[in-house]
């Protein structure tokens, strides 16, 4: 398996090499200042989105890449060896401060996501390669004092534009859940009719149709309609494709001479089509984010009717299962003492067990309840302390024991000697109880294997059963609330076991994954920091 991680990982270090490289051949043919600084420079963008999405430990491929190019274009090894470390480093600023603090959505699906990558990777994060890249051609000699500044700016905007226009659309296009996209004829027509428009539109502007003059007054403006069509009507992934070909165009325009920018000197000709790429992609990815925004109010708005029905019938059913054999075992005792017979120590000991029992499950609902309360209405809370996490599973497993073997389970348990970190005992042993009672009620009847083990500074907890699995289309979902997996036509359960699991480990600064095949069975795995 490390072999494995390890080839993986050296496959995307030199594909992103090859890239950055290729792309990066092209960015200097774009009128490149004093060889080197360029308006226009695609592998800033491919170089965050590739850190952003597969992680900063492909940094070498962007390092390699621009040592590389830089050299073969004339830069002294010492120059060279700086603006690639300016290079990787404005990739690894860009990709740590544009994902924390976490959350970031690179689907870019919403308006805070968009914002992060245009202040963060677009604007901040390109000064580290700008100022070390020209710092480097400065200290060579091949940059006088006088063009410092230019230089500069131009290194900057270059990059800024790169990272605008390349990385929305990268980072678009892994996120997209392709098999997801439905696309009925009347869907399908729209799309061909917005194609259609989108290249009528943009050859009027940048082939030279028209007279110059006409097609600054006239067609720019034309561009603009087509593409909030695309962006209202297909969200980010509309909007990133419609701008990043728009871009391409007036890019490719440009430098043959062609279209509203090919006019005046060749730097202000580059400044114009940099100001229309990043207003323009500006534009479009804010409007397509507050559109995303406001359709998942509107469906966060119906879900949450939705849900509130549920909850009701839910908790409604959920209230009577215990009640019910409550109530029976009151009534037979009160039947009979009206009969004028003593139930006998061993009947009324009984009736008690089970009664127990039923108040057992009516106070873990509620103490379920309280605790969704909690978490929704920010007013949860850990009381940590420092035990050792082996002993408290060992504690709950064989607490469940008899669970496990009325249902045909069998358990294995392998446990790490000494896990002590400092955690919420009590909300660790929910997490426990709640995975347990997962396998019990899905996966009865199945080989079950828990351990525990320490890897770095986290500590890792794995259950695991051969029952049925979970289906793919379900995997998504299994920690949400209200989530019942309908298997065997088993849907007891309120569904908010899975999702207190995961609230409790985010809780703790961890993280909780499933791995599981259909006809496979499932694994939880739990990872959480020792904390202190």
């Amino acid at each position: 398996m490390v072999r494995q991680n390890m080839r993986t990982l050296v496959g995307r270090i030199l594909v992103l090499f090859l890239v950055y490289f290729a792309t990066a051949k092209f960015g200097l043919a774009i009128n490149a200042l004093h060889h080197f600084a360029t308006l226009v420079w695609p592998p800033s963008g491919i170089a965050v989105a590739a850190l952003l999405v597969f992680g900063p430990r492909l940094w070498p491929g962007v390092f390699l890449g621009a040592l590389a190019v830089n050299f073969l274009t004339g830069a002294p090894w010492p120059v060279a060896c700086g603006i690639a470390v300016g290079n990787t480093l404005e990739a690894v600023v860009a990709a740590f401060i544009c994902r924390y603090p976490p959350g970031l959505h690179i689907s870019l699906d919403r308006l805070q996501d968009v914002l992060r990558l245009i202040y963060r990777c677009a604007l901040l994060s390109t000064t580290v390669s700008a100022t070390i890249g020209v710092a480097s051609l400065w200290l060579g000699g091949l940059v006088e004092t006088d063009q410092v500044q230019v230089t500069w700016l131009q290194w900057w905007v270059g990059d800024g534009v790169g990272i605008l226009t390349f990385t929305p659309l990268l980072l678009t296009l892994f996120s997209v859940k392709w098999r997801d996209l439905r696309l009925d004829w009347e869907r399908l027509g729209e799309v061909v009719a917005l194609s259609v428009s989108l290249v009528v539109v943009n050859l009027l502007t940048f082939t030279g149709l028209f007279d110059s003059s006409l097609t600054i007054n006239l067609n720019i403006p034309l561009i603009f309609p087509v593409l909030f069509w695309a962006a209202v009507r297909f969200g980010v992934l509309g909007a990133v494709i419609s701008t990043f070909l728009t871009s391409a165009m007036a890019i490719w325009a440009t430098a043959h001479g062609l279209g509203p920018f090919a006019t005046g000197s060749i730097g202000n000709q580059l400044i114009q089509l940099d100001i229309f790429v990043v207003v323009t992609v500006l534009i479009m990815m804010v409007v397509a984010a507050l559109v995303s925004d406001l359709r998942k109010g509107k469906e966060a708005l119906a879900e949450a009717l939705t849900s509130k029905n549920l909850f009701f019938s839910m908790i409604s059913h959920e209230l009577k299962t215990p009640l019910t054999p409550l109530k029976l075992q009151l009534q037979m005792i009160k039947f009979e003492i009206e009969e004028g017979r003593t139930p006998t120590v061993k009947e009324l000991s009984e009736a008690m067990d089970i009664s127990v029992k039923q108040i057992d499950s009516l106070t873990d609902l509620v103490n379920d309840l309280l605790d969704i309360a909690k978490i929704q209405t920010g007013n949860f809370t850990l009381a940590k302390q420092e035990f050792d996490f082996s002993t408290l599973v060992k504690e709950i497993t064989d607490r469940f024991a008899p669970q496990f073997a009325q249902v045909n389970c069998r358990v294995t348990v392998h446990l790490e000697e000494n896990l002590v970190g400092f955690w919420d005992r009590h909300r660790l042993e929910q997490v426990l109880v709640n995975l347990f009672s997962n396998v019990i009620k899905y996966a009865p009847g199945s080989d079950v294997k828990i351990e525990t083990k320490r890897r770095n500074h986290s500590v890792i907890l794995s259950v695991a059963d051969s029952g049925p699995g979970i289906r793919p289309e379900e995997q998504h979902k299994v920690f949400d609330r209200f989530t019942r997996l309908n298997h065997h036509n088993r849907t007891e359960g309120m569904g908010l076991g899975l999702f207190i699991v995961k609230k409790m480990t985010d809780a703790h600064g961890g993280k909780v994954r499933l791995e599981s095949e259909s006809g496979k069975g499932a694994k939880f795995i739990v990872e959480l920091p020792e904390g202190q």
